[in-house]
């Protein structure tokens, strides 16, 4: 048997299986119980800083739709162009080669960004290639695949982790493929029948990196799987959770199964997680509230939150986590960035604690780059 069906068999019962499976195959379970809070970020981060991005003609961004923090430089996605920045917020450089030649792209899916070999791997499923470029923005090569892929992460010995998510297809089956130097190997979930024809969601992140293993999510799932070791490690348990026979109603399109959802007033979840050695930090939805869960290992108490206040740079700035594109972007290792329109920067500059950096950025205009705020995640006992 190959060990790509090996561990399909491991996992795939449960995918959909019931709650009693989960608790057998000795999967953490997480019990949230949804309140609306309050929590400050002193009480989350630590080392916190505000980068202000150069705006200019050629580094202005429309959006952010991922960012990630490495060691000399961000590099930030808006629309199909990905942008790099030194530490300090200057402008480097900006790759934007649309087009179908061979070293172009037509749609930036997604990218991640290889340290060690100060690579920057590309995805762009409308041509279903990945291109690899330099930190000078060159093309160095490409490698194509015969699926649809919407996400994809790098990750030990080589590997690229691509997830389709369940948009299956003659040649693919599953939502995760895991590609190698060479060729493609394990094969991650298979694509279940019932949702391939309209639950097809393409959220931020789905995954996050801890201690040298990935670790994998995605909306309407309440399960977190290590990728690494190729097992199911927690089981999020919502009161208002969705159930699998939820899906065997015949949705015709997306929208009748959102219609239908939210009648049913179950959870969307799971979105925007990340974990440190003490917590798993997740975001979901309910009711037309958006919910920041904190689960503390040691006591194994979920506290749910529908306010952030920031109070480490700003006097007790509401940061804009209600808003549908407002992320907490991982990077590898205990860091966070998210960041703040320019708009709300300059409406708060008085409430800004630091006189210096008040001063630093008080030329700042409504129509700017939004500014990073960079952190790194606290190892919290209790919340």
């Amino acid at each position: 048997m190959k060990r790509q069906d090996v561990l399909f068999i491991v996992i795939a019962s449960l995918f959909i299986g019931c709650q009693e499976q989960r608790k057998q195959s000795g999967i953490e379970t997480i019990e949230v119980h949804l309140n609306k809070n309050e929590i400050r970020t002193s009480a989350i981060f630590s080392d916190v800083e505000l980068i202000q991005l150069e705006t200019n003609d050629n580094s202005l961004l429309s959006n952010i739709s991922k960012s990630y923090l490495g060691d000399d430089h961000l590099f930030i996605k808006s629309s199909h162009e990905l942008f790099l920045f030194n530490k300090t917020g200057e402008f480097v450089l900006k790759i934007s080669d649309m087009g179908n030649g061979p070293n172009e792209y037509t749609r930036l899916s997604d990218f991640d960004v290889d340290e060690t070999m100060k690579e920057i791997h590309i995805l762009d499923k409308a041509q279903k290639k990945v291109l690899v470029y330099n930190y000078r923005g060159e093309c160095l090569r490409s490698f194509p695949f015969d699926f649809w892929a919407i996400k994809l992460i790098m990750g030990e010995n080589e590997k690229t982790y691509l997830y389709s998510g369940n948009e299956d297809s003659p040649s693919n089956k599953y939502k995760i493929n895991v590609a190698t130097a060479s060729s493609f190997g394990d094969r991650l979930f298979q694509i279940d029948s019932r949702k391939k024809g309209y639950l097809h969601v393409n959220s931020a992140q789905n995954f996050y990196w801890r201690n040298g293993a990935i670790y994998f999510y995605e909306a309407f799932n309440d399960t977190i799987y290590s990728l690494t070791e190729g097992v199911p490690q927690y089981y999020i348990n919502y009161d208002q959770a969705i159930s699998s026979s939820f899906f065997d109603r015949d949705f015709q399109n997306i929208m009748s199964f959102f219609q239908e959802f939210n009648k049913e007033g179950f959870v969307n979840s799971t979105h925007n997680a990340f974990e440190s050695d003490n917590n798993l930090f997740f975001s979901c939805f309910h009711g037309g509230t958006k919910y920041f869960n904190v689960y503390d290992k040691n006591s194994k108490t979920c506290f749910s939150y529908n306010n952030i206040i920031e109070d480490q740079l700003f006097r007790d700035y509401e940061i804009p986590f209600v808003d549908d594109d407002f992320e907490f972007w991982i990077n590898r290792e205990n860091e966070i960035t998210y960041y703040i329109p320019a708009q709300r920067i300059k409406e708060n500059l008085d409430n800004l604690q630091d006189q210096k950096l008040r001063e630093t950025i008080s030329s700042i205009n409504d129509d700017d780059n939004p500014v990073i705020i960079y952190c790194k995640i606290k190892s919290m006992n209790g919340v």
